[in-house]
């Protein structure tokens, strides 16, 4: 089987968005960022999962070990060719069955900086 096979087997796009949404509804659709205030995610337009990947673990200290992550821009625009997450980005993290284990969240950019 091929990784991109293996990938769609074990975190399809329609299981990530399943497993984000599910994460945004059990937070209100609100999320700190950088110990920030909440924030307000909206619910359009949908998120879009940006990337999927296997992570292959060398050493045995990395956290989950051999696992799936997914990138998800929340609040998506497209700004010529190129997606903006406007409302933040989710990294998801898998485990090799495919479950949901755990979120990194990365505030949306500030243009104005």
């Amino acid at each position: 089987m091929s990784a991109d096979a293996d990938i769609d087997a074990k975190i399809p796009e329609t299981a990530v968005l399943a497993a984000v949404t599910a994460f945004l509804e059990g937070a209100d659709w609100r999320l700190e960022f950088d110990e920030g205030p909440a924030l307000a995610i909206p619910r359009q337009p949908a998120p879009v999962v940006a990337s999927r990947a296997y992570v292959k673990a060398h050493a045995p200290d990395i956290f989950l070990g051999g696992h799936y992550e997914a990138v998800v821009y929340l609040a998506p625009e497209v700004l010529g060719d190129n997606w903006l997450a406007t409302a933040g980005t989710l990294k998801l993290y898998f485990n090799l069955d495919g479950d949901f284990v755990s979120e990194d969240r990365y505030p949306p950019h500030n243009f104005e900086d």
